[in-house]
Parts: C-alpha cells; structure tokens; sequence
C-alpha cells in the first residue's frame, strides 16, 4: 500500500468524496451494496497510478453499508469466485469495523464535549471577569433551628470589588458577619430564603455598611448556596430622589402657569376666531385679486429679485404670442435684452421706489425691424424687513398710439407749414394790395383832384358848378384819406421798417385809437 502512494503522483491523496460525487466502479457498489468488478482499465486522474482491473465489494453491517474493500491490478482478471471470497472476508469484518467506528465515534464526541466544555468556561470566565455587574457566590449558614443567620463569600468578580471597596482576598472564605458586622438583617434572610427555596429574589436596599444603595438579583446555582448579580444604584436614586424634588416644584409652577394659560387660551380662541373670518375676508380678497390677475386685460407680470419671472397673466402673455408657463423661472433680459431698462430694474431694486417709462420703443431680439412703443411700471414689493421681495410688471402696449401721435406730429407740421405759407401768401397780398392804393389809386384820386381844381377855377361865374365841384373834390378828399388808411391797414410801413419795440408801439395806439383800450408797452 505504501508503494503504491508513493508511485501515485497525485497531489493531495486524502480526499472526500461526498456522496452526491461518488462515481466508477466502486460508486455503483455502494449504491447497489452487491460486489462488482471490471478486467477493462479505467480512466483514472493524471498522477494516478495506472489501473488494469478492479474488485470493489461493500463492507456491510445489519443492511448498512459502512466500508469497501476496493482490489485492483491483479495480474490475472477477476471472477465471481473471487467476488464471493471478497464478500465472505467483507462479513467478518464488517462487525469488528463497526465496533471500530462507533468507538471513534464516541471518542470524536467526548472530545468535542469537552472542548465545548473548555471554551464554554473559559466564555463564562471572561464573561466573569469582564462584566459591569458585581457578583458574587455565597454558601449559606444557618443556626440549630434551620433558620438562615449568616452567609459565607466563596467568590467574587473584579466589578464586586469596584462597587463594594471589598476586596477578593479579605472576602473569600469569611462569613458576611466578619466582613459587615453592622450589615441589616432583611439581607440574609432574604439571600437565606434563595439558598433553600431556590426561589430567585430581587431587591433594591441601602447598605448603611456601605452607604450605597444596590439593585440585586439572587438566585441558587446549587442547594445551600446563592449568587448574587447587583450593580450600584446610588446615583440613580440620588436622581430620582431630585428628580422629585424638582417634580413637585414643577407641579407648583404648573399650577400657578395653568390658570394663566387657561386665561391665555381663552385670549388665544378670541383671537383665532377673528383670524378665521379675517382669513375668510382674505380669501375671499384673494379669490377676487386672483381673478383680477388672471382676467384683467392689462399685462401683469410677478418676478423676483433677480429678475426672474414667477408667474405672468394671460394678458401679458398674450402680448409676447406665448402661453403663461413659458415665462415662469426664465429672466427676463434673457427674453428681452436691453442694458438701459436692466440699469432701470437694478435701480429700482436698490432704491426701493418705483419707476415709470411712457411710450418706451423696444426692438425685439428675433425681429430687429418691429419697433413697438410701450408704457411700463416697475413696483417693488417689500417683506418684514424692508428688503425688496418682488417685483410687479405690468405694461401698455402704445405702438399704435405712438403711430398715430407721429402722423398728428408730421401732419401738424404740415399744416404749420401751409398755414406759414398762407400766411406769407395774404400779407404778400396785402401789400401788392396796399402798394395799389398807394401807388395807382391815390395817385389816381390826387390827379383827378388837381383837375378838378383846375376844373373849379375856371367856373367862378357858375355858382351851382361851384357846389358840385366843392362836393366832388370832398368826396375825392375823402376818397384819398380812406385808401390812405386801408393801403396803411393792409401793409403798415413800421412792419417792414421799425423794430419789434416800435410796432407794439404802433399796435397799442392802434387799439387805443380803435377800441380805446390803454395798453402800456415795456420795452
């Protein structure tokens, strides 16, 4: 056996087959627990010694297969009489293999035991050395009666030592009496009654040996003795004890505070009760400014600080050919670029106060040529503190108006120009008019007086011709005074050769003359 382990070259030769694995050969005899054999060589892994044939029988014990007996490289090959002197030798070892087994068994088992047992006490030993809780095993002692008078240390913890200031070495094997000879006696009797009941018991006491107070669990790890699992509450019952204390003072102030809140609330119901109708009022305000916003015709639109738009109106959209929701988070000089109105928002950020533009011409970005006109507010609205919170926008469309006021404009300097024009063309009438009187008509007048005085002289003799020709050169007298006048009505010479003081001169006089009002000219 040891020659052929060290021919085979397999690396590791102690392997478990689990039995969903098994296969070959020896596999199928141990499902069929019957002996088998083949005389054709096998595959078998790389490294492994070369197999000619092979004889697997199962070692079986009251049905149970618990071994193989597994022959290969026979020089000559198997046969059923060899499967039957295998089986007959399986037989009588099957009852020693299985002694055998179950000895290893057992031997396993009480091995693991007790290495269970080993670290289970090595467990409960740090658990013992390392816990929080103070605890300690005792033996009890009683008196000739059985009644329980004392009790003796036979272990402690380190965390007994730290909660009681007794140490292990003066503690251990002494009764509690050496120990604490003023100890009360509810503790024996207590811890007593544990030991031979084997009724656990919880307590929370004063030690006045100790001045502390312990919360304490006892039970019996075996008749005649208790152990003791306890931490101390000292400063907890301190606590509770100011806590208390402060309770009742809090009581007190809760008393005097509950009739002033009780006065409070009542204020406080008042007061919600008017806010509620106040509220109702606001609602209502605000369902009917909603309503404004939303169906006003003129453009209205909220942003913030930073010029972002909030919400806009229907209106306002309308204005732009958008719907409301797309303004809403975008700025609006990145809608509608324009330094000089960006300057004018940021002003009126910074002061506070608002602004208004009238028929201010705006081109739209996408269509450089439509020029439109508009009237625009710029509100801020202040919060608690004074600082600018929003911003309200509401616009009037005035392109059409502002059309119409260039044409008035253009046709009003039409008409001042025709009107100049006319007003040339008379007075350059006037005076070809006056120009007439004075140089044909007057001259004309003059000369028909001049003959007819002529005319006078040689009709002395004829008194009725002298009547006529008197009349006829008053009338012509007359005639020359008029067109005098009207040639000096119609173009008077002081508009074309005085200065402006000296016509208003002339002016005054005229009306004097005229109307007879006074006027003074201050020159």
């Amino acid at each position: 056996m040891s020659k052929l382990l060290a021919e085979c070259e397999v690396a590791n030769k102690c392997i478990r087959y689990p039995q969903g694995k098994w296969k070959g050969l020896w596999s199928r005899a141990l499902r069929e627990k019957k002996t088998l054999y083949t005389n054709e060589p096998p595959i078998v892994p790389k490294g492994h010694v070369p197999i000619r044939n092979n004889l697997a029988a199962p070692i079986l014990f009251q049905g149970r297969v618990i071994g193989l007996l597994n022959l290969a490289n026979r020089e000559t090959d198997y046969t059923e009489a060899d499967c039957e002197r295998i089986e007959s030798i399986a037989t009588r070892i099957a009852p020693v293999l299985y002694a055998w087994v179950q000895r290893e068994l057992r031997e396993n088992e009480r091995e693991q035991a007790e290495e269970a047992l080993r670290e289970s006490e090595q467990r409960y030993r740090s658990l013992f050395e390392r816990m929080n809780e103070g605890f300690g095993l005792h033996e009890i002692v009683c008196d000739d009666e059985g009644r329980p008078c004392d009790c003796r240390f036979l272990d402690v913890n380190p965390a007994f030592e730290q909660l009681t200031g007794l140490k292990r070495e003066n503690v251990v094997g002494r009764l509690i009496s050496e120990i604490l000879p003023d100890v009360e006696p509810y503790w024996v009797q207590t811890y007593g009654r544990v030991a031979l009941t084997g009724e656990p018991a919880h307590l929370e006491q004063y030690s006045a040996p100790l001045q502390r107070y312990y919360d304490t669990f006892a039970y019996r790890p075996a008749p005649g003795q208790f152990a003791v699992v306890f931490m101390d509450v000292t400063q907890r019952r301190h606590m509770d004890t100011e806590l208390r204390r402060l309770n009742e003072a809090l009581e007190e102030k809760v008393a005097g505070r509950t009739l002033q809140l009780t006065t409070t609330v009542d204020r406080l119901q008042d007061e919600v009760a008017r806010r509620v109708l106040a509220e109702g009022k606001l609602r209502k305000h605000s369902q009917m400014l909603e309503g404004f916003f939303q169906h006003t015709i003129t453009p209205l639109a909220f942003l913030d600080r930073r010029f972002n738009f909030v919400r806009v109106n229907e209106a306002y959209a309308r204005a732009d050919g958008k719907g409301p929701q797309h303004f809403v988070g975008k700025n609006h000089f990145e809608l509608y670029p324009h330094e000089e109105n960006r300057v004018i928002f940021e002003q009126v950020v910074r002061t506070k106060q608002p602004y208004r533009a009238f028929a201010k011409p705006f081109a739209y970005p996408d269509d450089p040529q439509r020029m439109t006109y508009w009237n625009w507010q710029l509100t801020p609205l202040l919060n608690s503190a004074g600082d600018v919170q929003s911003l309200v926008l509401n616009i009037e469309d005035v392109t059409e108006q502002q059309k119409a006021y260039q044409e008035l404009e253009q046709r009003t300097r039409q008409l001042q120009h025709l009107a100049m024009e006319l007003s040339q063309a008379e007075d350059r009438e006037r005076k070809r008019l006056a120009e007439i009187l004075h140089d044909d008509l007057q001259q004309i007048l003059a000369a028909a007086k001049f003959h007819l005085g002529i005319l006078g002289s040689r009709i002395k003799g004829d008194k009725s011709m002298q009547e006529l020709t008197g009349q006829l050169n008053e009338m012509l007298k007359e005639a020359i005074n008029k067109s005098r006048s009207l040639s000096h009505e119609l173009s008077p010479a002081v508009l074309y050769q005085g200065d402006l003081a000296e016509t208003f001169e002339w002016l005054a006089q005229e009306l004097q003359a005229k109307h007879g009002l006074t006027v003074h000219v201050e020159a």
